[in-house]
Order: structure tokens, then sequence, then C-alpha cells
């Protein structure tokens, strides 16, 4: 689950972005290994880490700091919780009251182009 929520996180963030300089990031998770990664932007999980140094590229051209990250119980996290349920197999699935009126974002494939850190090496050397 941890993979799958930073990932959420990652493709949020490059949905919803625009070209202003220094946002601050609001990270709110039910996930505290979710928060931990976001906020160390590393892992030892191979998938994990590939999400934070992409997240910390995108930090860097836009400039996002601080980053503000906050644990919240599992039972608050409603509408979040919800979403997550729309593909579930076997379930009726019903928006959320505070949704209705949302407009449903359409979001870019994870082929390889999404993942910038496979095609640039940003003048680091290793």
């Amino acid at each position: 689950m941890t993979i799958f929520e930073a990932l959420a996180f990652l493709v949020a963030i490059r949905l919803w972005t625009n070209e202003s300089i220094g946002m601050t990031l609001s990270i709110k998770t039910d996930n505290a290994a979710c928060a931990a990664v976001m906020a160390k932007l590393r892992s030892s999980n191979p998938s994990l880490n590939r999400i934070a140094t992409e997240l910390a590229l995108d930090m860097l051209e836009h400039n996002f700091t601080p980053m503000v990250i906050n644990h919240i119980p599992g039972v608050t996290n409603v509408d979040p919780d919800a979403l997550s349920r729309i593909h579930q197999p076997g379930k009726a699935y019903a928006v959320p009251a505070s949704l209705m009126n949302v407009i449903r974002a359409r979001t870019q494939p994870r082929d390889r182009p999404f993942w910038r850190s496979l095609e640039q090496t940003y003048g680091v050397r290793c």
C-alpha cells in the first residue's frame, strides 16, 4: 500500500503543480510509512526510492519547500478512502457527497517518459 500511496502523491504533484515558484507542499496521509518516505525522500525499498527520487527532482524544479507532512488517523481520511475504492472489484461505488461537483482529472500514463530520473542525469556525477 505504501508504494501505491507514494505513487498517488507523485502523480498528484505532477498533475496539479504549475510553473509558480516557492510553493509549500502539504501531505496528509493515514499511512505512516508513506509519510516517512516523503519526509526523508529515500527508502530501503527500491520502488519507494524511485518515487522519492522523482519527487526530489520535482521539488528542485519547482522549488517546493518546505514540505508539511501530517499523519492523520485512518477513520478521518473519508474522501481519499472512498476514492481509493472506485475500482474495487465486487463493490458498488458511490461518489461521496463532498466530491459530487469535483471534476475528475485524467493523468498521464506512468510509462518510461513519466520516470524523469531514468531519462536524465541532471549533471550529477556518481
